[in-house]
Parts: structure tokens; sequence; C-alpha cells
């Protein structure tokens, strides 16, 4: 979009997402997330047959509600002409930002946990002791508690197993039961 001066979505770099995964989960952050600039979703019925879905109403904090059973192939999105320069240092300084605040060297799947509230699920997950706290390569960042990296060699198992970790003890220190912002999909 920048090479092409277009505009809007600058708040969203960074985000380790498709197009496709982002319009699913409505990735975003506190600035704005991917359905506030959506004006069109495609998707395939699973007859095979192509709808639009104009999101109006289908999109909430971490959720697109699409068709049940619909595979989503495109959309569009309502972007604005800026000069590329001003896009380009825009997106500089918010990346400088996020590498000094979340742990984007590390295969991650982004925040883990949505953030219930007012809370932020970081600051929780900090209270109940568990930044930096590992289950095998599964790690709990010490950068960004909302993020579970990957130091090396760590499964799925690992991962599910630290998030079920965290979701006990900061609901046991807290009394708030994180909810999932990633999807996992699969045994």
């Amino acid at each position: 979009a920048a090479a092409l001066n277009l505009g809007g979505i600058e708040c969203l770099v960074g985000i380790p997402a498709t197009i496709g995964g982002a319009l699913a989960m409505n990735a975003g952050t506190d600035e704005g997330c991917i359905g506030d600039f959506v004006s069109a979703v495609y998707y395939l019925h699973p007859d095979g047959t192509l709808g639009e879905f104009k999101p109006g109403s289908g999109t909430t904090y971490r959720a697109f509600h699409a068709p049940v059973g619909a595979v989503l192939v495109g959309c569009r999105l309502q972007l604005h002409r800026r000069p590329q320069a001003e896009i380009q240092k825009d997106i500089k300084q918010r990346l400088k930002v996020k590498k000094s605040t979340q742990p984007l060297a590390l295969a991650s799947a982004g925040c883990v946990w949505k953030n219930p509230g007012t809370e932020l699920a970081a600051r929780l997950i900090e209270k109940a002791g568990l930044k930096s706290k590992r289950i095998s390569g599964a790690e709990v960042s010490s950068k960004h508690a909302n993020f579970i990296v990957n130091r090396g060699g760590a499964m799925a198992a690992d991962v599910l197993a630290l998030m079920e970790m965290t979701q006990e003890r900061v609901h046991a220190h807290s009394g708030v039961l994180l909810e999932p912002e990633i999807r996992i999909i699969g045994e």
C-alpha cells in the first residue's frame, strides 16, 4: 500500500499475520484494528459460491463474524492517498517503538491473550510472576508478557501447556480468567 501512496493502516505495522489471518481475528493494536479499514470481505461458501460481506456489525474486539463455514479469500480496504515518504516515516517510527517493547526478533504468534476490559493481559501475567517462565523452548517473553516466544525447539504442546499454566496462575492471583486471542486449531 505504501508503495502506491496509500495510507491509513500504519497502526497495524508489525502484526505477525497474513491479511486472511488478520481478518479472521480482526487483528489490531490499541490504535485500531483491520476491521476499521475494511469495506468488504470476499469469501467462499461451503458450496463454492462467492459471497461478499460488509463488515459493519461483523467485527468486534479480536473477532470477525463471518458466515459459518466461510473461507476468506480477499477484502477491500478503505485507504487514503498520502505521500509515500510520510507513510514510510510513520512505519519506521512505529516499528522502532514495537521493537523496543515487543519480542519481534523471536518466533511468536503475537499477543496470546485478549485484554480483559480495562486491564492489560501483560500486566496481569507480570503480577502473577510469569515473565520469563518457560516450558521447554516456549517462554513467556521477558520483554512483553503477553507474548509466548519460541526460544528454540518449542512444540505446540509446550505452548499450550504454558498457556494453561498462565491462565490458571493469573486466575488464582487476580481472579481474572484470561481468554485466548490466538486461535488453537487441531489437536
